[in-house]
């Protein structure tokens, strides 16, 4: 990202890739390089409350639910691991993510469709409290005038 202007530019930036489940998600785990307490803000529409659910306590291995994605989507801010893989359970096969630079993780999926959307994040979705201030979001990207950034995953 390169702000042309001389003003400076407020952003944010994340991914939305879907990763294809033959089966569905309930015969994958996601596996974080990092022992990890899992939990999860909890959305109101698409604002986040300050109350999280738990959904796995010093574990590097989350297996997935579809329960977990009733209400949307897992929304983890406080992540240690910068890497993690979907496994399947039952063949091994997987496949890796590595997310350095990005603050927030996303996990998303319909139910019972048979993909899982993997998200790192640089910011995250508004606040119940929000003021709708873009600058006020919650890890928002100041870019000073005539600069540039680079955030990459792979």
């Amino acid at each position: 990202m390169k702000n042309l202007a001389e003003s400076e530019m407020y952003f944010s930036i994340g991914a939305h890739e879907g990763y294809y489940c033959p089966k569905g998600i309930e015969e994958y785990s996601i596996i974080f390089d990092k022992p990890e307490t899992l939990d999860s803000s909890i959305l109101n529409g698409n604002l986040l409350e300050y109350k999280t659910v738990n959904v796995g306590k010093n574990t590097c291995e989350l297996p997935l639910k579809y329960e977990y994605f009733a209400v949307d989507a897992l929304v983890f801010l406080n992540l240690n691991s910068k890497k993690l893989s979907l496994k399947n359970r039952k063949t091994g096969e997987t496949i890796g993510l590595e997310y350095e630079g990005h603050d927030f993780l996303l996990l998303w999926t319909k139910p019972n469709a048979n993909y899982i959307c993997l998200e790192p994040w640089c910011g995250c979705p508004d606040f119940v409290d929000s003021d709708y201030d873009f600058k006020n979001k919650k890890g928002i990207i100041k870019l000073l005038g005539n600069r540039e950034i680079t955030k990459t995953h792979k």
